[in-house]
């Protein structure tokens, strides 16, 4: 009978024996899972920046409710058009560099969305929120890769629930948009916009621009902990199941579609 049994190290990782294989799990692994599930909630409420601010965009800029009504298309345009072939090309360049990629474009969808607004530039906007969409089919696709590749079995199910918590970051825009920024309004001050003062539009225009100045700055610190230690699997896999060869993304996918 093959010899089995756990084993804790000095360094709080833990080694798992089952006869010839020895499988690995390292602390690291909740940093991994810290930096991912950080850049996910990020890209979530980049998504839904825009519609909790719809009237203050209509008071502070004249831009109607189609507005954030195209900034969603966009987005879900790029995720539609992109997800396979982003699929296809973390398959042969890897996770981190898959992430190194999405972080950086969500970092360019903020810098565009902060020369588009004072410009009022509708177009920069539009391309800052397809290109998030890009970035965020990396993130979208990847939880259950991050829990294979870093966790145990038996945490398996925890890392991919907190690794697929991306939704929490659109429900913080709800409220971080409109209230910590200021930019709320009332229904009737809606109603009579051309007759409010000029100072309380100026105030909404700011309010609005803080909140992009706010996803700028999560952008970049998502960005810098994906730079600092993000690498594409451990040195040890932390299960046997992991050690036997994935199919390859075309074969697989015809062996689905069969």
């Amino acid at each position: 009978m093959a010899d089995t049994g756990t084993v804790s190290t000095s360094n709080g990782s833990t080694k798992e024996h089952d006869g010839s294989f020895t499988a690995k799990t390292y602390k690291r692994r909740w940093w991994i899972l810290l930096v991912f599930s950080f850049n996910n909630c990020v890209q979530n409420a980049m998504y839904n920046t825009w519609p909790p601010v719809a009237d203050a965009l209509q008071i502070g800029f004249g831009w109607s409710d189609s507005f954030s009504a195209v900034m969603l298309l966009m987005y879900c345009t790029a995720v539609i058009m992109g997800t396979f072939p982003v699929m296809y090309s973390i398959d042969n360049i890897g996770v981190r560099h898959g992430m190194v990629l999405s972080t950086a474009v969500s970092v360019l969808c903020s810098a565009l969305w902060l020369v588009g607004l004072p410009l009022r530039q509708t177009w920069l906007l539009a391309l800052g929120s397809f290109l998030n969409g890009l970035g965020s089919t990396v993130t979208s696709s990847l939880p259950t890769v991050i829990s294979t590749s870093w966790f145990s079995v038996s945490e398996r199910t925890t890392a991919t629930s907190i690794a697929s918590m991306g939704y929490l970051g659109t429900a913080i825009a709800f409220f971080a948009g409109p209230y910590i920024s200021g930019a709320n309004v009332t229904a009737s001050e809606v109603i009579n916009k051309d007759t409010l003062p000029t100072e309380f539009v100026d105030q909404l225009q700011t309010g609005v621009l803080n909140i992009l100045y706010f996803m700028t700055a999560l952008t970049v610190v998502g960005f810098w902990f994906t730079i600092i230690y993000f690498p594409s699997q451990p040195p040890q896999c932390p299960s046997k199941a992991q050690t036997h060869p994935r199919e390859s993304f075309w074969p697989g996918m015809k062996h689905l579609l069969s």
